[in-house]
């Protein structure tokens, strides 16, 4: 994963990165540009939003990758990102504990 430095400037803060990672046979698999950002919504609450792209690897399936193909991979590629990243911070604020790497399957 890519990151520029973390944003803090306001109540939102803000991240922008590029998420990819290699498969079993060294090519790469689909990437993720994005902006995250974390605001508060609420006393012990905050908001995690993602704004990106998301782009199927090179020269995979051509022009005639089927649109509802594309939209299910994307979808299961940023909830399992996401999924990371929750549990990422949340266990940031956990004693002694070990924060989840998101590059992780």
């Amino acid at each position: 994963m890519h990151a520029q430095e973390l944003t803090a400037d306001g109540d939102p803060s803000r991240v922008a990165l590029r998420w990819e990672t290699a498969g079993p046979d060294g090519g790469l698999f689909p990437a993720l540009d994005a902006d995250i950002t974390l605001a508060p919504a609420g006393e012990r609450a905050a908001a995690l939003t993602l704004t990106g792209v998301y782009r199927p690897p090179p020269g995979v399936a051509g022009p005639g990758l089927d649109r509802a193909v594309v939209l299910r991979c994307a979808t299961a590629t940023i909830r399992a990102f996401l999924g990371h990243l929750i549990e990422a911070i949340a266990m940031a604020g956990e004693p002694g504990a070990e924060a989840a790497d998101p590059q992780a399957p």
